[in-house]
């Protein structure tokens, strides 16, 4: 397992692994706000000597347990976008060029370089692959945008 740095104040991509409820904690709600299998964007933490929490970009006014989550490393070019894959999965923005092509969303305006985004839906044309995403449902993206990332659900805070 992966040991967690707290010191380590880098933004951090953090995977759920549970979002059932905690017994005996009135105040966690990761039942109702949490989906199991999504990535989340961490944007602080508190460690104490007994637990660490973790508060989520995407639920800036929530705090939640780190036994939730498993911590996510990726290299923007560990692998390539598989268009043919058409399940749910998350991918790395890997550069916001505006591609000219029919219909797609401004990626220059949406999309940022390194941040994690979950990516619905694939239509392959004979000349470029649109990509929907969970983040912007009413826009699509060239796959050129993106690279695919592996997880490792074995590494925890």
């Amino acid at each position: 397992m992966k040991e967690f740095d707290p010191s380590n104040l880098a933004q951090r991509h953090v995977l759920c692994k549970d979002n059932t409820k905690i017994q005996n904690v009135p105040d966690d709600c990761g039942e109702n706000c949490l989906s199991t299998g999504m990535i989340y964007h961490m944007e602080d933490l508190i460690v104490n000597n007994d637990l660490t929490l973790v508060q989520l970009k995407e639920l800036p006014k929530l705090w939640f347990y780190s036994t939730r989550f498993a911590e996510v490393e990726y290299y923007e070019n560990s692998s390539d976008f598989d268009i043919r894959d058409t399940r749910m999965r998350h991918v790395v923005c890997v550069n916001n060029q505006d591609i000219n092509w029919s219909l797609n969303g401004n990626a220059s305006q949406h999309l940022k370089v390194g941040e994690i985004y979950h990516a619905l839906g694939i239509e392959v044309h004979g000349f470029h692959t649109r990509v929907s995403l969970l983040e912007f449902p009413k826009l699509q993206f060239n796959s050129i945008n993106f690279s695919e990332i592996s997880i490792s659900e074995d590494e925890e805070f």
